[in-house]
């Protein structure tokens, strides 16, 4: 769910800071006036298949700690 709605944010804030060009640089520096967006398809779906594998190994090791407890323990001692 954390994913498809960080998608969802990236992929429409991405879009409004293309089409509107809210961020102005100054042009007597720089080559261009305003800062481009562009989208990688390939990146964007790298980084939110990675987030997912991120998520999914970061519940490994709660998940084992758990499962050597016994349930009446943990209500014991919750």
């Amino acid at each position: 769910m954390g994913s498809s709605l960080g998608l969802i944010g990236g992929l429409g804030l991405s879009w409004i800071l293309d089409h509107y060009q809210l961020i102005k640089i100054p042009g007597d520096v720089y080559f261009i006036d305003r800062l481009p967006v562009a989208l990688e398809p390939r990146d964007v779906a790298l980084i939110v298949i990675l987030s997912i594998l991120i998520s999914f190994v970061a519940t490994l090791y709660p998940a084992r700690q758990a499962a050597t407890l016994l349930p009446v323990d943990a209500i014991r001692n919750d």
